[in-house]
């Protein structure tokens, strides 16, 4: 795949779009639900107006027309995932919300 394209406006949190950058590609995507969480907007993809076909047709297209800003914006989105969404970095996450919540209980 070159480019993923997600235009649901339902979903809260895309798997289909973090597997997408964490496989290295760009995605354009609805500026709704979970998805301006995960996709920063003209560094790892393309957030697009919902409900905005031509809007989406147009995103592609740039995306499609300059294979280097699709190459940066795929490596960015692959670096961020790793950043942010790998298990360990969830599980600490995870863990310094309990603990601070624990922390709050005992005082």
């Amino acid at each position: 795949l070159d480019i993923v394209a997600h235009p649901s406006v339902t979903e809260s949190f895309s798997n289909a779009v973090l597997e997408a950058m964490a496989a290295g590609i760009p995605v354009v995507a609805a500026r709704s639900g979970g998805n301006p969480e995960l996709v920063v907007h003209g560094k790892t993809g393309l957030l697009i107006p919902p409900m905005r076909p031509e809007a989406l047709a147009r995103a592609i297209l740039r995306l499609a027309e300059d294979r280097r800003l699709a190459g940066r914006m795929g490596r960015a989105a692959r670096e961020m995932v790793r950043e942010r969404f790998l298990i360990e970095e969830c599980v600490r996450s995870y863990e310094a919300v309990y603990s601070e919540a624990i922390s709050r209980r005992e005082c």
